[in-house]
């Protein structure tokens, strides 16, 4: 079995870091004035501006948790199948146990009102997968929401994944 890509450290990748900051571009100027190029689908007309997403290391340890199992089983989606290479837990909430976020935050786990995720492989570069995930209505929704406060950001390629081009965002909203 390969190796797993690192668990995030402090700085994140050049490839993670320019997904973040085109989301905040996109998230502070509202769909109607964003960049004209991601203006697709439904969110073309649906938000007015939102404010950005401050960047945390567990939610981004538990995006690369999915991160990895999403490039290394030929399977796709939120919630993971037992018995697979880097099974971690069976969804999202899971993903955020075992990235210890009750911990990290230090007593913010309580205040924890929302969380989202959106996840997609084959994409080369952070500027395709959020326009794929800009002309879906409910990966939209999940970009935009106004609750939504901070943000981990994974991706992965690896030569030995079955799956390419993984990127993975965890949301969380603490009030």
């Amino acid at each position: 079995m390969p190796a797993l890509p690192p668990v995030p450290a402090a700085a994140p990748s050049r490839a993670e870091s320019e997904l973040l900051a085109l989301v905040n571009e996109f998230r502070t100027s509202g769909t109607l004035y964003g960049d004209a190029s991601l203006r697709v689908g439904t969110c073309a007309a649906a938000f007015s501006p939102r404010p950005p997403l401050g960047s945390a290391a567990p939610l981004a340890a538990a995006a690369q948790s999915h991160a990895n199992y999403l490039g290394f089983n030929p399977y796709s989606g939120h919630s993971e199948v037992g018995g697979r290479p880097y099974f971690t837990g069976i969804g999202p909430a899971e993903r955020l146990q075992v990235a210890h976020l009750p911990n990290a935050f230090a007593g913010l786990w309580p205040h924890l009102a929302a969380w989202g995720e959106t996840a997609a492989y084959g994409y080369p570069t952070a500027r395709s997968v959020l326009a794929a995930w800009l002309a879906s209505p409910l990966h939209c929704a999940v970009l935009m929401n106004p609750e939504m406060t901070h943000v981990g950001v994974a991706y992965m390629d690896s030569s030995a994944a079955i799956n390419h081009h993984v990127w993975v965002q965890v949301f969380a909203a603490y009030h």
